[in-house]
């Protein structure tokens, strides 16, 4: 049976969090989102999140408030 679970995202996650990018990145980030990614996982706008299945980080993303704006963002949906 496989093991599902959705957690806060964790520094621990962060190597895998990237793997993640770098396995979508050719058909769905740009170059230089890479570095954005890396600075979202050292200081998130917002509550972040990871998918695990069976222990592993498979998914990732997260969301943030704009209170000026009356809004929520969405923000790093990514699965591998």
């Amino acid at each position: 049976m496989t093991d599902l679970a959705v957690r806060p995202y964790a520094d621990t996650d962060r190597d895998a969090v990237l793997a993640i990018f770098d396995g979508n990145e050719d058909g769905y980030f740009g170059a230089g989102d890479r570095l954005w990614l890396a600075e979202t996982l050292d200081a998130p706008d917002g509550p972040a999140f990871v998918v695990a299945v069976d222990g592993a980080a498979a998914a990732f993303g997260g969301y943030e408030v704009w209170d000026h704006y009356n809004k929520a963002l969405l923000y790093w949906g990514m699965a591998a």
